[in-house]
C-alpha cells in the first residue's frame, strides 16, 4: 500500500491498531509516491466492490492485483510521471 509521511511500516501499524486485528499487518509491497493519501483514496474507490466490510480498510484482492493497481494508479504520484512530463515538454521545445 502507499505510505503516508510516516512510511510503510508505520502506516501498517496505524491500520493494525485502528482495526484491532489479531495479527498486525505486514508490508509485502511498498510504493514510493509524493501524495500517498490521494493514492490510497483512489485505491479505495478502485476496489470499493471488493471491500470486505464497509467499516474496514480490507479488500478481497490478491497481492498481484493490488500491486498492479498501486503501480497503475500511483504512476501519476511518482517522480517517474514528472520526469516523463518534463521530457515531453523538452521534446516539444526541440521540435
Amino acid at each position: 500500500f502507499p505510505s503516508h509521511d510516516t512510511g510503510s511500516v508505520e502506516r501498517a501499524k496505524e491500520i493494525s491498531n485502528a482495526m484491532g486485528v489479531v495479527q498486525p499487518w505486514q508490508v509485502i509491497y511498498s510504493f514510493k509516491c509524493y501524495n500517498s493519501y490521494l493514492l490510497e483514496q483512489e485505491l479505495h474507490e478502485h476496489f470499493k466492490t471488493k471491500r470486505v466490510n464497509e467499516r474496514r480498510e480490507m479488500f478481497a484482492v490478491d497481492k498481484a492485483t493490488a500491486q498492479m493497481a498501486i503501480e497503475q494508479l500511483g504512476y501519476r504520484y511518482s517522480t517517474a510521471f514528472w520526469a516523463d512530463k518534463l521530457k515531453q515538454i523538452n521534446d516539444q521545445k526541440v521540435s
